[in-house]
């Protein structure tokens, strides 16, 4: 669970160590925030799957709880 939360902080603040250690700002500058932006919509995918399985199991239980009484 912390290892993307992990993952991107080490990923934001090397890329801010990268934009400021570039004096004219390049192109190449960008591509450890692109990186980021991927693995956050990665996060933002994996969130909305365990939210979803966890309202399917929820749901699943209370049936079944409902049905035996």
């Amino acid at each position: 669970m912390m290892s993307g939360h992990a993952l991107l902080k080490i990923l934001a603040s090397f890329s801010w160590s990268f934009i400021k250690a570039a004096k004219p700002i390049s192109v190449l500058a960008f591509i450890p925030w692109i990186t980021v932006t991927a693995i956050t919509m990665l996060e933002f995918l994996v969130a909305f799957l365990q939210a979803y399985v966890f309202t399917i199991l929820i749901t699943i239980y209370t049936s079944d709880v409902l049905a035996s009484h």
